[in-house]
């Protein structure tokens, strides 16, 4: 009995000690496994923070060389948790093409162990200038000076005659004075006097003339039993106006100082058929007949027999200059244009297709109407403001948003009910953003989406040419100003045309190829003026990552610890 106690008594002592052994052990186990898992939740805290410094140095790059500012040295960043973020940022080029190498070290001073990466974003797609493209073309209308008097909005103008010449034995009794020349230019340039900086006076002379007149009558003489006298059928009017721009573009900051424009190539001056409508230089007679001398009125018959006759009446040959419309706004030449890669158009095309608040549309989409070569979105059938349309490089896709709203009250629309598309832009707030490799044609009153949403913006990508046609929608709001806030980005031509005599557009406009401006030239009852003024707002405004507007796209990313 006694060796059978001391057994139990050995076998109990044993159990007690391996348990002991084994509670140990498991209680080293759960220390390591602690001491493992906050090791990883500090490697992780610093891997966060690295990454915040990424891409907080990344936004200061951005805002940095978007306003043609060098780059500062980065402060460091400490955080709430005692975490410290090291940032340097060291500009560099990669096959011609501009990066900055941008290194994030965090760590905590009072703990071991750091997390450092380093990445490179791309920077010469940064919109540094409001206006970026390979070459720029503004066109707006001239209307003739002749002798003092300009072309009114009626297309009639008065000519002054500086004197007459005199009447021969064989003319006709009536009328009975012959008009000779007009004022010199020296005595019209005090009263052409011109606020555009590009426009030079000098430049309109008839060659081979002397600018000693600014019109005149070359006449032809025939003899009648002897008598010599004028032949007005023969005779040759040569006229030589001031073709002074009619319209303007200015370039403004946000403050509203001059802004820089980027022109790789310089203006596009190229005079194209149809041109020809933008010189108004139509040869009129003295308007107020009551109101003329005796010389006056017999002027004004000649001219009008002139006009009647078979007399020649020459201009001069047409020079078109996209400088002169230009009023405000400074010319950098030899900067690239922007580049517009099509695989960030992919990216838009998975983005709507798996994103539930976009709206893909395919080229078989039904809503799509074919026709002459164009496709044309229905826009009542539009359940997103956010689209991409997925058609080829070459196809022209149309979205005309004043197609539906033909005839209507801007007040009265607003109470009323209103498409899916209008509905997110006045209700939730949300901006446009069209996407396509295919070419975009959007007609629009920017005076309709400012009355949903004040801050409005536009956003539109394409792989092809985007035209953008601003057309007054409600009649009753065509003189007020078109306010347009947008971010247009094509890989070919953007063309502007506005048929409102005032238009502001803030944002940036970028085109791999020609930025075209037309200016309002019919029925506008003042001069036609276009506001371009580069905004950090459209930026603000975008509800995706930077990265879908080409905006310093990382092109590495690396763990270094």
């Amino acid at each position: 009995m006694e060796d059978s106690r001391g057994s139990t008594v050995i076998l109990a002592l044993s159990i007690l000690i391996i348990t002991s052994i084994m509670a140990g052990a498991a209680l080293r186990v759960v220390s390591v496994q602690s001491k493992v898992a906050q090791a990883h939740k500090q490697m992780e805290m610093l891997r966060q923070a690295a990454d915040g410094g990424i891409q907080v140095a990344r936004m200061v790059v951005m805002n940095y060389l978007a306003a043609r500012q060098d780059l500062p040295p980065l402060d460091d960043i400490y955080l709430d948790n005692g975490i410290k973020v090291e940032i340097s940022c060291q500009p560099g080029s990669i096959n011609g093409r501009k990066v900055v190498e941008i290194s994030s070290r965090a760590y905590q001073p009072a703990a071991t162990g750091s997390k450092l990466i380093q990445a490179q974003i791309l920077t010469d797609g940064l919109p540094a200038y409001a206006v970026q493209a390979k070459s720029l073309m503004v066109s707006g209308s001239y209307r003739a000076t002749v002798s003092h008097q300009s072309i009114d909005e009626d297309m009639n103008q008065d000519w002054a005659v500086s004197g007459t010449e005199a009447r021969l034995d064989g003319d006709d009794p009536y009328p009975q004075a012959y008009p000779c020349h007009g004022p010199s230019y020296s005595d019209c340039e005090e009263a052409c006097s011109l606020n555009h900086p590009f426009f030079i006076i000098q430049d309109q002379y008839w060659p081979g003339l002397e600018p000693d007149y600014t019109w005149k009558i070359d006449y032809a003489y025939d003899d009648l039993e002897g008598t010599e006298f004028h032949q007005l059928d023969e005779s040759l009017i040569t006229i030589t106006p001031f073709y002074e721009p009619y319209g303007y573009l200015e370039l403004l900051d946000e403050n509203a100082r001059e802004e820089i424009f980027s022109v790789e190539s310089g203006f596009n001056d190229a005079f194209v058929p149809g041109e020809e409508a933008l010189f108004r230089d139509e040869l009129t007679h003295p308007l107020g007949e009551a109101a003329m001398g005796e010389e006056e009125y017999y002027q004004a018959q000649i001219i009008s027999q002139l006009k009647e006759s078979n007399a020649q009446i020459i201009y001069p040959v047409c020079t078109f200059k996209s400088q002169d419309f230009i009023k405000r706004g400074q010319l950098v030449s030899g900067f690239s244009a922007p580049f517009l890669p099509l695989p960030l158009l992919d990216d838009y095309r998975n983005l709507a297709e798996h994103d539930p608040r976009w709206q893909y549309i395919a080229s078989n989409w039904f809503q799509l109407e074919y026709e002459d070569g164009i496709y044309r979105a229905n826009i009542d059938s539009l359940h997103s403001s956010y689209i991409f349309i997925d058609l080829p490089v070459g196809d022209t896709v149309e979205l005309d948003f004043n197609r539906n709203l033909g005839g209507f009250q801007l007040s009265e629309w607003l109470l009323g009910p209103k498409s899916r598309f209008f509905e997110l832009i006045q209700q939730e707030g949300r901006p446009v953003i069209l996407s396509s490799k295919a070419n975009i044609h959007l007609i629009l009153d920017p005076t309709v989406f400012n009355a949903l949403n004040p801050d409005a913006a536009f956003y539109v990508l394409s792989g092809g040419d985007i035209t953008l046609t601003i057309d007054p929608a409600d009649l009753a709001y065509t003189s007020e100003t078109a306010h347009i806030l947008a971010f247009f980005f094509a890989a070919g031509d953007i063309h502007i045309l506005s048929r409102k005599p005032a238009c502001s557009y803030r944002g940036i406009i970028n085109a791999g190829q020609e930025i075209g401006i037309q200016l309002c030239s019919e029925g506008a009852e003042s001069e036609p003026r276009f506001l371009i003024e580069k905004s950090s707002k459209i930026f603000e405004l975008f509800p995706q990552s930077w990265f879908y507007l080409n905006l310093a796209p990382i092109i590495s990313y690396s763990y270094l610890d």
